[in-house]
């Protein structure tokens, strides 16, 4: 692998510790914004995108703006193809913070193809 701005080689180096299944450290899930400037370090092919989503909740069947606090959330999207799969990961989205674990291991295949 070349060598990595030190900025990126931590980005690099938190991903690495969030995909790892057996790591007891809880680490955060490097920004976005931050793995995107390291995937475009190595060179690799992704879209990234300003999103923005409108909070809701529902009742019933009936989706309404939640009251108090901000209604538009707004965020990022980053999109690249792993083994021929679409992999996007949205700020914005309600799993997003759930799923962070799977998002790291893919972007670390991805890195490494």
């Amino acid at each position: 692998m070349k060598n990595l701005t030190a900025k990126s080689q931590k980005t690099l180096d938190k991903l690495n510790a969030k995909a790892d299944f057996f790591s007891i450290d809880k680490v955060r899930m490097p920004s976005i914004k931050l793995i995107a400037e390291l995937l475009d370090e190595l060179g690799k092919t992704f879209k990234i995108y300003g999103v923005s989503t409108r909070k809701q909740r529902s009742a019933g069947r009936m989706a309404y703006a939640t009251s108090g606090g901000k209604r538009i959330y707004e965020g990022t999207k980053l999109v690249f193809e792993l083994n021929g799969s679409t992999i996007e990961l949205d700020s914005t989205c309600s799993f997003y913070s759930l799923s962070t674990d799977d998002f790291a291991r893919d972007l670390i295949k991805f890195i490494n193809k």
